[in-house]
């Protein structure tokens, strides 16, 4: 039983006698805290019990609140890993305290936490009209700044009418907090639902939503409808519309028509470089798009957002690929698309590079590009110039693309490196170095995802179990294929060390008088950045850099070569330092090995039999996930699978796991 006491003495002038004597009598003050266990797994419970002679009491850490002076209180674990609890009790101005420290233990299963109690049926969206329907996409997001995440659903027609109305997606927006509230957003004559972009348009203060449209629409009578971009603004009682028409709320003097355009790509990136977010578009030629090349919005005026053009392409009209190759700017002849768009620091100047998959129109003949370079200005890339081939892809050489590429540090190194899904079926890490982003996959997910099982966009990297490394959760994309009961894979990532030690005198030592900077000789050393290397059976440098300096731990400061590396020694070398450590020197690594495995906790999450997407949101700022549903059932003719009628429901599935 873990307790902790303290006892504080009072002292009291006691007036005795008319004799004017006096005495100093000391009044103990009392507090106990005692739980009933030191360590607890999760869900299992525990008591807090106290006592104290004091008058009042206040709780701390794991509890607040006033607490009465005797008591006790069961608490659930939840949480992974230790809980302080303090307690604070008072009498005449005097005070004590006690703690006590519960050490809560969970395991990465325990993470999921759901139960059939507490999915709630959000809405019911139904059809007659024989067309097929499905999500298209969705955003999360804080659209009422209350710290709950939010979420945007469009849904959309699954095959063009010649009912120009029923091409027009619906939104569905789903307010988190302790009740999530899900409402229908009525916008007229808005296409765009396949992609949605954020920032700040307004500069109010809350997060705003852009949807995009991926294609343009003709009816099967070849009727074009407007594509449109579709702007949604945050405000404290979620998304508005006001001003939802790219053609009322951008101001637009180019060649552009911003009702006829698609893109493949977005990245919110600051173009003007004023602090601002703004929004780079990929368009793409075809089908009477007004735009092929890649333009700005620049959110960040005083009035309304604007339309800039690429400084390259600035003279063109139609914006097009084609019409620039006609012009003879030969690189356009052969432009291609631009899918899963994402920024990055490829080199080590403060200028943000972007990596995509460059790919025909049929995701054939891709690439990953990156470009790098800018105009002086600094508000535009340059996009003549690229480098292609910066990856090499997992699968499919030649074929292989990513529709998202998230940024983590997969190993934390202190660089950002890049996770892709190629082709929908294959989870890649490709690391970067201070010397640069490797192009090669790293291999942690190549013997998990060896199968032609396809996978979403809508994955998500994340510390689930609190561990200080990055999990993944991947929804199986059940529109392209059928799902059973399995509807998303987890894959936990954990790593270990190893001590690894070089052979006596591979290891040698190059001073500089002056510099506290010593450089470690060690041929195909294989270190990197900020590891940990111990040196031991080293002799004096000859100088101020003694045996006793030199056999200890240092950090890795810099890894110039494949046979260099530097350490930075507590005191500089001198000119005496001409030694290099002598031939028995020994470096010892520590190797941090990380390990990506699948874990099945299907069976920890009830999904309807006919689901087909589940999203994923901290919908009431616990910080743990909680999922949401889609299931789907149709009435068809009967021996076909035409539809005659649909019904989709959108569930919520509460997790009661907290982080």
């Amino acid at each position: 039983m873990l307790r902790k006491y303290f006892s504080i003495f009072l002292l009291t002038l006691v007036v005795a006698g008319c004799g004017g004597g006096s005495s100093v009598t000391p009044v103990e003050i009392e507090v106990t805290l005692n739980s009933s266990a030191e360590t607890i797994q999760y869900n299992d419970t525990y008591t807090l019990s106290w006592a104290s002679n004091a008058s009042q009491c206040y709780a701390s850490g794991g509890w607040t609140g006033e607490k009465p002076i005797t008591g006790t209180e069961t608490f659930t674990a939840k949480t992974r890993g230790p809980i302080g609890y303090g307690i604070e009790c008072r009498k005449n101005n005097v005070f004590t305290q006690a703690q006590a420290v519960v050490t809560l233990e969970k395991d990465f299963i325990n993470s999921f936490d759901f139960k059939d109690e507490d999915i709630v049926e959000l809405l019911t969206i139904e059809h007659s009209d024989g067309a097929r329907h499905k999500v298209s996409s969705h955003f999360v997001g804080d659209f009422n700044n209350d710290g709950s995440q939010d979420m945007l659903i469009a849904y959309r027609v699954d095959d063009p009418r010649d009912i120009a109305e029923e091409l027009h997606p619906r939104f569905f927006q789903i307010l988190g907090g302790t009740e999530l509230i899900a409402t229908e957003i009525v916008v007229d004559g808005c296409s765009s639902g396949e992609m949605f972009a954020t920032g700040d348009f307004n500069l109010d203060g809350i997060q705003d939503l852009v949807a995009l449209p991926t294609k343009t629409i003709q009816t099967i009578s070849g009727d074009v409808v407007d594509s449109k971009m579709c702007f949604f603004q945050g405000s404290d009682t979620g998304l508005d519309i006001t001003n939802w028409n790219s053609t009322d709320y951008i101001d637009n003097s180019t060649s552009i028509d911003l009702n006829n355009f698609a893109v493949t790509s977005v990245d919110p990136v600051d173009i003007s470089g004023d602090g601002y977010i703004d929004l780079l578009l990929w368009a793409k030629e075809g089908n009477g798009s007004s735009a092929g090349l890649p333009f700005y919005i620049i959110s960040n005026t005083e009035s309304n957002p604007f339309v800039q053009l690429s400084t390259e392409f600035i003279d063109l009209d139609p914006y097009l690929p084609s019409t620039g190759c006609a012009q003879d700017i030969e690189f356009l002849c052969s432009w291609k698309n631009f899918y899963g768009t994402s920024q990055i620091y490829f080199n080590d100047d403060i200028t943000v590079d972007l990596i995509g998959s460059a790919c025909e129109e049929d995701l054939s003949s891709c690439s990953y590009t990156n470009f790098l370079e800018r105009f002086e200005e600094g508000n535009d890339f340059k996009w003549s110039i690229s480098a292609t081939d910066v990856l090499t892809p997992s699968v499919n050489s030649g074929e292989s693309y990513s529709r998202k590429i998230s940024i983590n540090d997969n190993n934390s190194d202190g660089y950002f490196d890049l996770v892709l899904l190629e082709n929908d079926t294959k989870f890649s890490v490709y690391e970067r170095a201070p010397e640069g982003m490797s192009a090669q996959d790293n291999g942690d997910f190549q013997s998990l995802l060896s199968s032609t099982l396809k996978f979403s966009n809508d994955w998500l990297i994340l510390d689930l179990d609190l561990d200080n490394d990055f999990d993944l959760l991947a929804p199986i994309d059940c529109v392209l294929q059928t799902c059973t009961n399995k509807m998303f894979n987890i894959y936990q990532k954990s790593s270990f060390d190893t001590d690894v030690s070089s052979s006596a005198g591979d290891v040698t030592f190059t001073a500089a008088d002056g510099s506290p900077i010593i450089t470690v000789n060690q041929v195909a050393h294989g270190s990197r950045f900020s590891e940990l290397v111990t040196f031991s059976g080293a002799e004096s440098l000859g100088g101020a850099i003694t045996a006793e300096i030199l056999n200890g731990q240092f950090t890795i400061t810099s890894t110039p070569t494949d046979d260099t590396y530097t350490i930075e020694s507590s005191v500089a070398a001198n000119a005496d330092d001409v030694g290099n450590g002598g031939e028995a020197v020994v470096g010892t690594y520590i190797e941090t090995t990380y390990i990506w495995t699948e874990e099945d906790v299907s069976s920890k999450i009830n999904f309807l039999s006919q689901t087909i997407n589940t999203l994923w949101l901290d919908s009431n700022g616990d910080n743990d996930i909680d999922a949401i549903s889609v299931s789907e059932s149709r009435s068809v003719v009967a021996g076909t699978n035409i539809p005659i009628s649909s019904t989709y429901k959108i569930y919520h599935h509460k997790n009661d796991s907290l982080r």
